[in-house]
């Protein structure tokens, strides 16, 4: 049986790889939550990281976000967490227990205005608006592997580059 710190680690590595940008795409509240990396239940502050060349997701609480940079950290590999302006308090505060582990990204490169009329959703409505958002993000990232570009009017809105 695989122990604890194992676990993680292989939950790390199905996530991301060098050179992956890894974003929170949203922080919110709640209870009946588990976290993806380690199992804690319940979480009240979810912080849900999308890694853009993928279309993955995963739900975490603060002290993963600093665990996951620290074992990406001793993979050898660079590891930061953009956050929106908006989630700037989020940011802080593991930047306060873990300094090195977020940054604030340039708003230009945000382009997560869905996630602004789902402030207030019910947990049914947000669930499905992540499965929306990792569709378009995994067909994305499939199109620029494949060597092919959306046109303007058909690139995912959620993705700005």
């Amino acid at each position: 049986m695989k122990n604890y710190d194992q676990i993680i680690e292989a939950k790390v590595k199905a996530f991301w790889s060098v050179g992956d940008q890894v974003t929170c795409v949203r922080v919110f509240r709640g209870a009946d939550t588990t976290c993806e990396l380690c199992g804690h239940s319940p979480i009240s502050g979810r912080h849900v990281l999308q890694n853009w060349r993928s279309g993955k997701t995963l739900i975490v609480g603060s002290k993963c976000v600093i665990e996951f940079r620290g074992l990406a950290t001793q993979l050898q590999r660079d590891f930061r967490v953009g956050y929106r302006a908006k989630n700037r308090k989020a940011a802080e505060l593991i930047e306060g227990r873990a300094p090195g582990t977020t940054f604030i990204l340039p708003e230009q490169q945000v382009g997560y205005e869905i996630w602004d009329e789902f402030c207030d959703a019910d947990s049914a409505e947000l669930d499905a608006e992540i499965s929306r958002f990792i569709e378009y993000a995994q067909d994305f990232a499939r199109s620029r592997e494949d060597g092919w570009f959306y046109d303007d009017d058909e690139a995912p809105k959620l993705v700005t580059y």
